[in-house]
């Protein structure tokens, strides 16, 4: 195998998102979180839908992202109904009510 093709990483999401977003999954923000449009955030994990109005949401963090070339705003979610989990997303989030 030629050693430059060795030396070639993939791009990979910045380690200091993986570090802190493995630390709130230790804190028990396991689930992951998507808008869906201006009035409902998602569960990627069971598809549930949120009203923004029943979820609290926090900025908690900051990294660049190799993979996109730009900076990902880390949000923790917190539920009505207790699950709690991270939102990754291009800008900070703004409750707009």
């Amino acid at each position: 195998m030629n050693t430059l093709n060795k030396s070639k990483k993939s791009p990979t999401i910045n380690r200091s998102i993986t570090k802190r977003v493995i630390e709130l999954h230790n804190h028990g923000y396991v689930f992951d979180f998507q808008i869906a449009d201006s009035r409902e955030i998602i569960c990627l994990q069971d598809n549930r839908y949120f009203l923004f109005e029943n979820v609290l949401i926090k900025i908690v963090d900051q990294g660049y992202d190799l993979l996109s070339r730009s900076y990902k705003y880390i949000h923790t979610i917190e539920t009505y109904c207790g699950d709690k989990g991270l939102l990754l997303n291009d800008a900070i989030y703004l409750d707009k009510r």
